[in-house]
C-alpha cells in the first residue's frame, strides 16, 4: 500500500473513531434528557355538598375552588358585590325540562281492548293507586299534545326559574345552532310561548268525546262526565268516580315548582283533580322509569336532562328523545311507526345527502311534538361557581359550562390540587352501581367518570364538532 493510500486509510479509521465516540458518549445523554410531561393538577379532592346556596357561599369563602352543579342564578342573588368579586360564575344551557307523561292504556300498552282503560290488579299500584279500573286521559294522543297550548312557558319560566331560562318546544333547545332551522315549525303548528289554555281545554272535551263514542261503539260499559262542579268523572261500570292524576315532581330543584305550576292549570283550566306526589330523585326514578307502566302509579312527571357537551347537529337529540328514550320500560309497537323509522334513519346514518339528513330531522321534531311523549317545557339557565383566586385557565364548554371532559384537564391552581365539591340533594353522589364496564347510568357518577377515563375523541367545546384526542 503505497504512502498515499495508507494516508486515505488512517484518516478514515480516525473519523470512524471520532463519530463512534460521539455516539457512545451522546445517546445516554439523550435518554437522561427525556421530559416527563403530565396534566396541569396533580389532584382533585372530590366532595358532596347538599345545599346549593351552601355549596356557592364555600367557593366565595375559598373552602372548595370549584362547586360542580349548574345552579339557577336565584342563588346568586343573594351575593353582594364584594362576594361576586371573588368567583367567576360560567354560564350552562344545557338544561332541559320537560313533563313525561305515561302512556298506559295506550294502543300496543294495555291489558284490555278497551283504548285509555287501565285495569290496577294484584296490589301493583300501591302504594299510590288502589286496585280497580282506571281511565288514564295520556294514553290518548291528542291529549298529551293538548298540554302544549296548556302550560305558559313564559310564566313558568319567570315563576320557577327567575327568568333563568328560555321557552322550549322540542327536542332541539333555543340555543342549539340548529334551532333555527326548525323554529319554522313551531309557528305551523301554532304554539306560542305564551300558550292558550281556552283551546288546550277545547281539545281536551274533543278528546273526551270521540273516547266517549269509541267505547260505545265498542260495547264498553265506560264512560266520562263532568259533575255538577264541573270535575271530570269516569265511571268503571259499576260506579263513578273521580278522575285523579298522580303527578310525580322533584323536589330537590325548581322541578318542584314547575310541577306545582302545571298542577295548577290542570285542575284550575282542565277541572282534572291532581295528586302532588313530591319526592327527590330515590323515589321518583325508580317510580317512572324502573315499573309496569301498567301498574298504574304515575300519570306525570317533571322530568329534567341535562347534555354534557357541545352539539353541531340536532340528531342526537331527536334520536334520544323521540326515538331511543320511549322505547325504554315501553313496548315497540306503542311507538309511531312512521317516528320509529325516521329515528332509525338518523341513528343508522341511511340519509341519502344533507337535504335529506335535514328533512327527517325536521319530520322528527314536528311529528315529536305531536306525538307527546314528552312535552318540552324549558331550556335551563344555570350557573358554575368558580374561585377566582385558585383556579387559572379552565376550558369550558360555550353551551355546556363546566359539564364536559375538559375543564379539569385544563384548570391550574397554585398547589396542583382542585377542591371539587358535587351537588346532591341525598346526600350520596352515587345512584347506581360504579360500573365502568357496563357503563354508568346516572350524572352523579359521569360527573367523576368523566374525568378518570381516556376518549379517543371529544366534542370541541366551541364549534361542537367531533375532534381527535387519544387517537388520531
Amino acid at each position: 500500500m503505497g504512502k498515499k493510500g495508507l494516508k486515505k486509510l488512517l484518516t478514515t479509521l480516525l473519523v470512524a473513531v471520532v463519530l463512534f465516540s460521539c455516539l457512545y458518549v451522546t445517546i445516554p445523554e439523550v435518554v437522561v434528557a427525556q421530559e416527563e410531561k403530565g396534566p396541569p393538577l396533580n389532584e382533585i379532592i372530590w366532595t358532596v355538598e347538599t345545599d346549593q346556596e351552601v355549596g356557592i357561599k364555600k367557593v366565595v369563602a375559598g373552602d372548595i375552588d370549584v362547586f360542580l352543579w349548574s345552579s339557577p342564578w336565584k342563588f346568586y342573588e343573594g351575593l353582594t358585590e364584594e362576594e361576586m368579586e371573588k368567583i367567576v360564575v360560567i354560564k350552562a344551557a344545557t338544561g332541559v325540562w320537560c313533563i313525561e307523561p305515561n302512556w298506559a292504556g295506550a294502543i300496543g300498552l294495555n291489558e284490555t281492548p278497551y283504548p285509555a282503560i287501565v285495569n290496577v290488579s294484584g296490589g301493583e299500584g300501591e302504594p299510590y293507586r288502589e286496585d280497580g279500573i282506571y281511565f288514564n286521559p295520556f294514553a290518548i294522543r291528542e291529549i298529551r299534545y293538548a298540554l302544549n297550548w296548556l302550560i305558559n312557558r313564559e310564566e313558568l319560566i319567570e315563576t320557577a326559574l327567575h327568568g333563568s331560562g328560555a321557552p322550549m318546544f322540542s327536542a332541539v333547545q333555543p340555543s342549539h345552532p340548529a334551532n333555527a332551522s326548525v323554529y319554522s315549525i313551531y309557528k305551523d303548528l301554532g304554539l306560542t310561548a305564551e300558550g292558550d289554555p281556552d283551546k288546550s281545554r277545547e281539545m281536551l272535551d274533543a278528546a273526551l268525546v270521540e273516547i266517549n263514542n269509541t267505547w260505545k261503539d265498542m260495547g264498553a260499559p265506560y264512560r266520562v262526565r263532568r259533575d255538577a262542579d264541573g270535575w271530570l268523572q269516569f265511571y268503571d261500570g259499576t260506579e263513578w268516580k273521580d278522575v285523579v292524576l298522580n303527578f310525580f315532581m322533584r323536589t330537590e330543584d325548581e322541578r318542584h315548582e314547575e310541577g306545582l305550576y302545571v298542577a295548577n292549570l290542570i285542575e284550575t283550566k282542565w277541572k282534572i283533580k291532581v295528586a302532588e306526589q313530591e319526592y327527590d330523585r330515590t323515589i321518583c326514578i325508580p317510580t317512572v322509569y324502573s315499573t309496569d307502566p301498567l301498574a298504574y302509579r304515575w300519570d306525570l312527571y317533571t322530568a329534567g336532562w341535562v347534555s354534557m357537551s357541545e352539539e353541531k347537529y340536532p340528531d342526537d337529540s331527536l334520536i334520544w328523545y323521540n326515538w331511543l328514550a320511549p322505547l325504554i320500560g315501553y313496548p315497540l309497537c306503542v311507538v309511531n311507526s312512521t317516528i320509529y323509522e325516521l329515528g332509525l334513519k338518523l341513528y343508522q346514518g341511511t340519509y341519502v345527502n344533507e337535504t335529506d339528513f335535514w328533512d327527517t330531522c325536521k319530520k322528527l321534531t314536528a311529528m315529536g311534538i305531536q306525538e307527546g311523549y314528552r312535552i318540552f317545557t324549558a331550556e335551563c339557565w344555570e350557573y358554575f361557581a368558580i374561585n377566582k383566586e385558585r383556579v387559572h385557565d379552565i376550558a369550558f364548554g360555550v353551551l355546556s359550562g363546566l359539564w364536559p371532559m375538559w375543564p379539569f384537564r385544563t384548570a391550574t391552581t397554585p398547589d396542583g390540587v382542585l377542591r371539587v365539591a358535587e351537588f346532591s340533594s341525598a346526600g350520596s353522589l352515587f345512584m347506581s352501581a360504579w360500573n365502568p364496564v357496563g357503563g354508568m347510568t346516572d350524572i352523579y357518577s359521569t360527573n367523576i367518570w368523566r374525568f378518570v377515563r381516556e376518549y379517543g375523541g371529544y366534542w370541541h367545546p366551541s364549534t361542537g364538532e367531533f375532534i381527535p384526542m387519544a387517537t388520531t
